[in-house]
């Protein structure tokens, strides 16, 4: 007889893995933010849908790091799942691009959304902007978001409780 075998009330035979109810993670939203100032960074701020640990702080949306916005702190050495998105309307005709930006033990990741829409009136369009990365985070070390607008005018928005922050322990 061969196969693996499944714990009461499996479906599929195949044992799961483990869920350990304490690893660290958490959900946030956005919380809005209307009329982005231009070629400001501007850290988030949101509401906590769960943290597992405590280990994300939501502070005010401002501009100076590691004093505004949600800033999540590692509790462990280890590996660490991370994902932003955002969704955006209001683009305009002027704007070169929006940047989301990730700074996250040391590293800097980000992602580019460009407006360019060849000639269509970008007053009207909606952008979804996103970034997820595995990195290596020691005990102590933060995660935090900010938005750029490069350009343009200060019409862009973030829509708030549409967009959200997310993360969890891998180990």
């Amino acid at each position: 007889m061969s196969g693996i075998i499944g714990s009461a009330g499996s479906k599929s035979g195949i044992i799961g893995l483990p869920v350990d109810p304490q690893k660290p993670s958490f959900l946030a939203t956005i919380d809005e933010i209307a009329s982005l100032a231009v070629d400001v960074s501007t850290y988030f701020t949101g509401t906590e849908v769960f943290d597992v640990g405590g280990n994300l702080a939501c502070n005010a949306t401002g501009t100076i790091f590691e004093t505004h916005g949600m800033i999540f702190t590692a509790p462990v050495t280890g590996k660490y799942q991370m994902n932003v998105w955002c969704q955006l309307s209001n683009f305009n005709a002027n704007m070169q691009y929006v940047r989301v930006n990730m700074r996250m033990a040391g590293s800097f990741y980000y992602t580019i959304h460009s407006v360019r829409t060849g000639g269509a009136s970008p007053a009207s369009k909606y952008g979804t902007v996103s970034l997820s990365i595995l990195d290596h985070m020691d005990s102590g070390d933060t995660c935090t978001l900010y938005i750029h607008q490069a350009t343009g005018t200060s019409q862009l928005n973030v829509f708030g409780n549409q967009s959200a922050f997310s993360g969890y322990f891998v180990g």
